[in-house]
């Protein structure tokens, strides 16, 4: 069966890049208003020498690099760099950092500067002057030099659009990869198609972001002309002249709170930004509400987390060349975490803090699945004290236990060291955190499931049912108002044999209880009963015994006479697996040793190094890709590769499960093909160790 969620579809801007969240360095936060040359090329060097080989790579010029657009612009009507901070003009500037094997950002606001239209300069290759386009009757934001540099431009007017294109060339000609538009909202519609526009036309790929404070009632809007766009106002403190501290811990919470209701709107090609990263300078990265306290260690630590569970671009505002701090570094350089990050898929909380805990005071959740099967997990406490903090992977749909990976130790954690199997948690996770700690988790479920969204374009809808918003569903949709003749139909549920599931409904209710009816292939409604959750916006699990065909069915979830139903989030499948024990498997050269915490007290070791271990006997119902979980452990990083009936290997990486401890268990998954009926499966590595092995579970 297969593991990952059935995507939205979610659509960005068509230009080919920021398939993934943007990663690089912002000038705004620590140079702010004092740009020049030198500047800028120091921190890209800075960026060059410590920080690429993470994946960050975007140098990015904010404003004040250019001169008062009330007095000059270029002849055709375009802001003029400023010579005295830039002798050497920007194209020389792009090519230093392109030299380094970064990308260049640059700066703008929406309009045409005043300038342009008192000189009436023309629109490059057309007949048509900028007194033909300009808007005199109203100004467009300009930070630096006030609210009456830039007039509103007349998309109407012919020349328009070419004046957007000429400023495009210019960019492009620049070397430029990255323009953000800065104080737009929705009366910039015009001019941000304008801009998307006129930069694919360019044929250079350039990311264009937007900034500030974006409406979220215009996020398809967003998504369709922009690679990214600003959810929040600025994350600056600005406490003071200097730009240290750059933040305060109510910025960062309000920042990822805040990004629950943008959910639905981020994917390939389009993606939420919280603003700048402020991790790098260690105490001087923000400080506590305004306070004398600055950003302790755990804070620091938390503010990384939100920001990688909300997929957000990790753009850096902090100063790359001095009061470089080595415990924020080596959380910049955790590619575990990293990689929650770039797998783009935004958490969502488990209950709406943005509406009913804005100030932290309570523990927060957040979950994400990730394509792999696995969940990324958020257990943060943002509030000033010591709290005890409780997670329930079951709410989320996941049942059968969980390996649980501590991103952060980069160990996997140890749910009971005296009994097997160990490694496995059945219950609820718990944590005892420090003030503004929080804990970043990689949950493996021992029976891998399949998600199915509401909002899944398959699915159909009758009556009064529609899809709508919400801040704790998976990715921001639900099915709402179920009922009194309406119904929602999932469509394209697919398992590999006929027989009864555990279906686990992913809901919201906010009544003691809610009836319903589920239909199966448009059979006979059946009556349950679906509890109360607390509110609706705090999710719920209910698990139903449901008798399924070979292949795809239907779900239909409505509610008897003139009820209502639950609105809902998504359906949960679980895999059929087994668990096949690697002291039971066939063994060339490895040896059976005990350890306690394994399944049934014993692992194989000395596997590798042309010794293979081979698990016989294999069952799968069909033909096909199945996934594969192998539990192992490993207190170094260890390769094999992963052989299906002696067919092609599949390569696979295991990271240590405990660097000081061999005996902790991990889970690693891979898809392997496997035929219907009896299969094999070696694992085997010919010229290095591979890790020791506790078993594998196969899904069907």
């Amino acid at each position: 069966m297969a593991v990952a969620s059935f995507a939205n579809g979610v659509r960005a801007e068509d230009n080919g890049v920021s398939r993934t969240p943007q990663m690089g360095w912002s000038s705004w936060s620590f140079i702010r208003s004092h740009p020049d040359e030198n500047k800028i090329k120091a921190q890209a060097l800075a960026m060059h020498n410590n920080l690429q080989g993470y994946g960050f790579k975007y140098i990015n010029l904010d404003d004040f690099w250019y001169l008062d657009p009330r007095t000059t612009v270029d002849r055709y009507g375009r802001w003029v760099h400023d010579p005295s901070r830039f002798p050497n003009g920007m194209a020389a500037l792009a090519n230093y950092v392109h030299s380094l094997g970064l990308k260049f950002g640059m700066y703008i606001t929406p309009g045409i500067p005043v300038a342009a239209y008192e000189q009436n300069t023309p629109i490059e290759r057309t007949r048509y002057h900028a007194r033909d386009i300009a808007d005199t009757s109203q100004f467009e934001t300009n930070y630096n030099f006030g609210g009456n540099a830039m007039y509103y431009i007349d998309y109407r007017k012919p020349g328009a659009q070419e004046f957007i294109n000429s400023w495009a060339r210019l960019f492009a000609s620049w070397g430029v990869d990255y323009i953000k538009i800065d104080g737009v909202g929705t009366w910039d519609i015009p001019d941000i198609q304008a801009w998307s526009n006129a930069l694919i036309r360019t044929g250079r790929p350039i990311h264009l972001g937007l900034s500030n404070s974006l409406d979220v009632g215009a996020g398809e809007t967003w998504k369709t002309y922009a690679n990214s766009w600003r959810i929040s106002g600025d994350v600056e403190a600005y406490l003071g002249p200097s730009s240290y501290p750059l933040t305060t811990w109510a910025n960062v919470l309000s920042h990822f709170q805040l990004s629950s209701q943008w959910t639905h709107f981020a994917g390939p090609g389009g993606w939420n930004d919280l603003d700048s990263l402020e991790i790098g300078n260690g105490v001087y990265d923000g400080t506590d509400n305004g306070s004398a306290s600055n950003f302790s260690q755990d804070e620091r630590q938390s503010v990384m987390t939100w920001w990688c569970m909300a997929a957000a671009p990790l753009l850096l505002g902090t100063d790359l060349t001095n009061n470089v701090d080595q415990f924020d570094y080596s959380l910049l350089g955790n590619s575990e975490v990293i990689a929650v990050d770039q797998a783009g898929i935004p958490g969502a909380p488990i209950v709406d803090y943005l509406n009913n805990d804005p100030s932290g005071t309570k523990p927060e959740i957040w979950r994400s699945k990730q394509l792999d099967g696995t969940y990324a997990l958020v257990v943060a406490n943002p509030s000033g004290s010591t709290q005890n903090a409780t997670a329930d992977p079951t709410v989320f749909g996941v049942n059968g236990g969980v390996i649980v990976r501590d991103l952060w130790s980069k160990s996997n954690l140890v749910a009971n060291p005296n009994a097997n199997p160990g490694y496995k948690f059945s219950g609820p996770l718990s944590f005892s955190l420090n003030a503004h700690q929080s804990k970043f988790l990689k949950i493996t479920p021992l029976v891998p499931v399949t998600q199915y969204l509401a909002d899944a374009a398959v699915n159909t809808f009758t009556g009064g049912t529609i899809l709508g918003s919400k801040n704790t569903a998976t990715d921001g949709r639900t099915a709402g108002f179920i009922g009194n003749g309406g119904s929602v139909t999932f469509n394209n549920i697919n398992v590999p044999k006929t027989g009864n599931y555990a279906v686990t409904f992913l809901y919201f209710n906010g009544d003691p209880s809610r009836p319903a009816t589920i239909s199966i292939n448009q059979g006979a409604p059946i009556a349950v009963t679906f509890p109360g959750t607390g509110s609706f916006s705090k999710l719920g699990a209910s698990t139903q015994q449901l008798a399924l065909n070979q292949g795809n069915n239907s779900i239909t979830i409505s509610a008897p006479g003139g009820s209502y139903a639950p609105d809902v989030d998504s359906i949960v499948i679980p895999s059929t697996t087994a668990q096949y024990l690697a002291d039971a498997a066939t063994l060339v050269g490895c040896t059976v040793r005990s350890n306690v915490t394994c399944t049934d007290g014993k692992c194989v070791t000395q596997v590798g190094m042309g010794n293979t271990i081979t698990f016989k006997n294999v069952t799968a119902s069909q033909t096909g890709l199945h996934n594969v979980t192998i539990l192992y452990l490993a207190s170094n990083a260890r390769s094999a590769e992963i052989y299906g009936n002696s067919g092609r290997p599949v390569k696979a990486e295991f990271l240590p499960t405990n660097s000081s401890d061999s005996n902790v268990v991990g889970a690693v998954s891979v898809n392997l093909p496997l035929n219907q009926g009896v299969n094999s499966i070696m694992i085997a590595n010919r010229n290095a160790p591979a890790p020791d092995i506790d078993s594998i579970i196969v899904a069907e």
